[in-house]
């Protein structure tokens, strides 16, 4: 698809980042390779997870190491020419429109 239009395209991609991220990754790199834009909506895990039976201590742990994943992402995202925008529960559709239309991704 992103090769055979004549005009850019926007590719809008929302993910877990869990199960797909290299594919989205390797999405990402089409889009630049052939002159296309993908915004990347990523619904971040922890955000809607239960609490557990992990301690304290463990559970702040796994969170630290998953947001250092995920910036660590987000900067291959914005490497390659894609916008990002990380969304939780409290975060609106209207809310998200305004933030990617003042270039805030």
């Amino acid at each position: 698809i992103a090769v055979s239009k004549g005009r850019e395209q926007l590719f809008i991609v929302i993910t877990d980042l869990l199960s797909s991220r290299e594919a989205v990754i390797a999405g990402a790199r089409i889009c630049q390779r052939t002159g296309n834009r993908m915004l990347v909506i990523h619904t971040y895990d922890d955000w809607y997870r239960k609490p557990g039976d992990a301690s304290q201590e463990e559970e702040i742990e796994r969170l630290y190491g998953n947001v250092s994943q995920s910036l660590k992402v987000e900067s291959l995202f914005r490497a390659l020419g894609a916008s990002y925008i990380r969304i939780g529960p409290a975060d609106t559709a209207s809310g998200i429109v305004r933030a990617i239309r003042r270039g805030k991704t």
